[in-house]
């Protein structure tokens, strides 16, 4: 009987184990990739923040602008595929990473910049009042 109950606290302190040491990389994992967020020039930010609120995570864009180029070497931002039907064309499908995808609402509550570009992105201009 000694012998199944140490052997049962052992598979359990093993799973807390393992557990816990998931949980502290996904923690991690979370903070780098907020960092590499907060870290971004403001018209990066502003990219992201605009395919965030189009509820889009895929969208068109041209991988040669010097904002497009700094997201993708970042890997915050992937390639997917052709636009517009040809090989030759100049917009390209481009994608968020997922596992940024999932923490930008973190982002913008911890980013402070970010913060201003939702604000600013939500005054109404002289156009459209």
């Amino acid at each position: 009987m000694t012998g199944l109950v140490s052997w049962g606290f052992l598979c359990f302190f093993r799973w807390f184990g393992n557990w816990r040491t998931n949980r502290a990389n996904a923690k991690r994992r979370t903070e780098l990739i907020i960092a590499s967020l907060t870290g971004l020039p403001v018209e990066a930010k502003a990219e992201l923040i605009n395919q965030y609120f189009q509820l889009s995570q895929t969208f068109r864009g041209n991988p040669s602008s010097p904002t497009i180029r700094l997201l993708i070497a970042q890997g915050i931002v992937y390639d997917t595929g052709v636009g517009g039907g040809t090989y030759d064309a100049v917009n390209r499908y481009l994608a968020i990473n997922p596992d940024v995808w999932e923490k930008m609402t973190m982002w913008f509550v911890m980013d402070g910049g970010a913060k201003a570009l939702i604000m600013a992105r939500g005054k109404p201009t002289e156009e459209t009042s």
